[in-house]
């Protein structure tokens, strides 16, 4: 059938053709029936039917064109198709100004099917194909549409709106829109390869999604809020900008998320079960999740992930170009090596930044509020300004920091091994806890450990400036070196090691804390206070070098073994000093004993300027020697040792009770001396006296049980004893003797 027109041509009937039916019309050409090729006399269907549809518009809404073999429609202006059909056995090719196709027009082809047009209006309608689909058009709305292939799909238009629409390919389906792509709540599917450029994709609630790999290329933004972009294998996503909160982007194979200015990823995902790249300016990952199973290699300006997650299960890269981490109640994660690079500030309030590998975070400051910074093995951190651990945890196998500031008050600072701490400043540790497994390694500048712990179970080493240690712990169950400008360990302090004790401090305040070594304990001071009740005890041998001591009221220095202490001055008013072997006293400046003890169970020596032992005592089980370059003030105190005993002053004073006595040989040298109101000077063995003056007035007492030799320049007894047990020798020097009421005895007697 071959009908040709100038003007307008209507079907009113069916027509029915074998071979071929060709329709052209110079004007408007109308189908009220059903035109149809293919069809033979017996009304049987052949496959060789074909039909040619010519005009300036054509309107078939509601009616059928079919053809057995192709279709060629070929329509300058509108092609009005709404509730039609447009039917091709093998290839179709419709060409129209506009195509409207919709409300349940349809446009088949069992083979390959192209459509040109200005516009196509799918709404509700379906373009569909067995073969290749190719749509070329400048706007298309397929809104609620369908336009579909078993092979391939080719779309190329201007905009598209596929607003609850499917655009479905059983092979590729590629699709170049120019301008924007509106698919809310629609589905872009293929089962091969989805390729897509558009200047903007709006997939809010849609889908893309394809089997054998996914690019998306978009000049302008993607808006995936709710929306889910899918591949079974790999998927590539580039744009201006990325919106995906509450929405999915991901793949079982690689991913490639590239976005110029800004990644919203609220609540959503961000997944590969391979690699994920993801190149970015400032990502929102807030309640987010951004992950992959193999390597994560991160590149952006900002991350802000307020309770969201960075997660791989092999590797990850965040490289953060010098801009803002934002991780509060936030998740950074890696089963693997974690490599955190050009970090400006870090926020983890409350989050967690963790490997199972060595990592390093590097920052201007770092924020660990209530956070966690964890590692199963090394663990480096660099904070250029305040790394703040308050009420935070950080923890690793080793652990090395350095930061200007550190904020640990609450917190906890841990390592399995060895742990390297330095801070530029202040180290505030306030009730909170520094520990290492291996040993502790820790520089500062001040350090405020009050109430707080920290600890080196195999050593601990120690520089600092300023250290306030009042209520605090300095323990190692090894050896422990401390280096300070000054340290206040007051209330309670305790700094401890189960081995030496190694302490150099310039003002050192101890009273009511403790120093203790469980072996050898060394301390170097200007000025060190122990008066209070504070003790430094030494399991072994206990050295002290100190300018200015004062060790008052109850303050405890004690050795298992032998106490040497050499300086300028002590004053053990009411003090201790004890050790059990022998004990040396070297002092340039003044002793000050009143009421203090210095007790020694082996040999006890003490060198002083001046020596006040008022009310004090001074014992030894073996030899005690005593030298005074001034005077030695013994009123009511105690000179005592079961050994012999050797004493030199420039002048004594033994007054009120003062005792002066050794079991072995007793030699005293001095200038003048008062042994008056009950003084006693006595020995077991002999007894040497030099002294100028002598005062043994009102009871007072010199005796030995063996050879008493006495050499002064005037003795005055009244009511005083000097005697011998076996003889006394006693040579006046031509001088004055009182002894008025006195007593002088011996068995053999030699006054000179």
């Amino acid at each position: 059938v071959n009908m040709q027109t100038s003007g307008a041509l209507d079907v009113q009937q069916n027509i029915a053709a074998r071979d071929r039916i060709s329709l052209s019309s110079g004007g408007q050409l109308t189908n009220n029936g059903v035109i149809e090729a293919g069809v033979n006399a017996d009304t049987t269907r052949n496959a060789t039917g074909d039909v040619s549809l010519t005009a300036q518009s054509l309107n078939n809404s509601g009616k059928s064109v079919i053809a057995s073999r192709n279709l060629t429609a070929n329509v300058a202006q509108t092609l009005n198709n709404q509730g039609g059909t447009l039917s091709a056995g093998q290839a179709s090719t419709v060409k129209a100004g506009t195509l409207d196709n919709q409300n349940n027009g349809r446009v088949l082809s069992s083979n390959t099917l192209s459509v040109s047009a200005d516009t196509l209006l799918n709404t509700q309608g379906v373009v569909s194909s067995n073969g290749n689909l190719t749509v070329n058009v400048g706007q298309l709305n397929n809104n609620g549409g369908q336009l579909s292939s078993q092979g391939n799909v080719t779309v190329r238009a201007a905009s598209l709106d596929n607003t609850a629409g499917r655009l479905l390919a059983d092979g590729a389906l590629t699709a170049s829109i120019s301008a924007q792509l509106l698919n809310q709540a629609g589905l872009l599917s293929s089962i091969g390869l989805l390729a897509l450029d558009a200047g903007s994709l709006d997939n809010r609630q849609g889908t893309l999604y394809a089997q054998k790999g996914l690019n998306l290329d978009l000049q302008g933004q993607l808006l995936n809020a709710q929306g889910s972009v899918k591949s079974d294998t790999t998927a590539s996503v580039k744009a201006a900008e990325i919106n995906n909160d509450a929405g999915q982007l991901a793949s079982i194979g690689a991913l490639n998320i590239d976005s110029a200015a800004t990644l919203s990823n609220l609540g959503g995902s961000v997944s590969s079960n391979d690699t994920l790249s993801l190149k970015a300016g400032q990502v929102n990952n807030s309640s987010g999740r951004i992950a992959s199973a193999k390597n994560l290699a991160a590149s952006i300006t900002g991350l802000e992930q307020l309770n969201g997650e960075l997660f791989s299960n092999t590797s990850l890269t965040l490289d953060l170009n010098h801009g803002f981490l934002n991780n509060q109640s936030g998740l950074i994660n890696t089963s693997g090596a974690l490599l955190l690079s050009n970090l400006k500030d870090v926020n983890n309030q409350s989050g967690e930044i963790s490997s199972q590998q060595v990592f390093t975070v590097a920052a201007q400051n770092l924020d660990n509020r209530n956070g966690k910074l964890l590692s199963n093995q090394g663990l480096v951190l660099k904070t250029a300004q305040l790394l703040n651990n308050a009420r935070g945890v950080i923890s690793a196998a080793s652990l090395d920091s350095h930061s200007a500031s550190l904020d640990n008050s609450d917190g906890l600072i841990s390592s399995h091994d060895q742990l390297d701490l330095t801070v530029d400043t202040l180290l505030d540790n306030q009730h909170g806890s520094v520990i290492a497994d291996g040993a502790l390694l820790l520089v500062a500048d001040r350090l405020d450990n009050r109430t707080g712990s920290i600890a080196g179970k195999t050593g601990l080493a120690a520089t600092l400036g300023a250290f306030d240690n009042r209520q605090g712990t300095l323990i190692s169950t090894d050896a422990l070196t401390l280096k300070a400008n000054n340290l206040d360990n007051r209330q309670a302090g305790l700094i401890g090691a189960t081995k030496t004790l190694d302490l150099d401090v310039d003002d050192l305040d101890n009273r009511g804390g403790e120093l203790t070594g469980s072996a050898d304990v060394t301390l170097v001071s200007q000025n060190f206070d122990n008066s209070d009740g504070g003790q430094v005890n030494a399991g072994q041998m206990l050295k002290l070098t100190v300018d200015a001591l004062l060790n008052r009221t109850k303050g405890l220095l004690s050795a298992k073994t032998g106490l040497i202490l050499e300086g300028g001055s002590l004053d053990n008013s009411g003090g201790y000093l004890n050790s059990q072997q022998d004990q040396r006293i070297t002092l340039s400046r003044d002793l000050i004993n009143s009421q203090g003890q210095l007790s020694s169970e082996g040999a006890l020596n003490v060198t002083a300027a001046n020596l006040s032992n008022a009310g004090g005592s001074l014992s030894s089980a073996a030899d005690l020697t005593v030298q005074s370059l001034g005077l030695l003030d013994n009123q009511g105190g105690k000179l005592v040792t079961d050994g012999a005993l050797l004493l030199t002053s420039k002048s004594l004073d033994n007054r009120e009770q003062g005792t002066i006595s050794g079991k072995g040989a007793v030699s005293v040298t001095t200038g003048a001396f008062n042994n008056s109101q009950k003084g006693r000077l006595n020995s077991g063995s002999t007894l040497d006296l030099k002294a100028t003056q002598l005062i043994n007035q009102d009871g007072g007492h010199i005796g030995s049980q063996s050879a008493l030799t006495a050499s002064v320049s005037s003795l005055d007894q009244q009511g005083g004893q000097l005697f011998s047990n076996t003889a006394l020798t006693l040579d006046l020097n031509q001088g004055q003797l009182n002894n008025q009421g006195g007593l002088i005895n011996a068995p053999l007697l030699m006054l000179k």
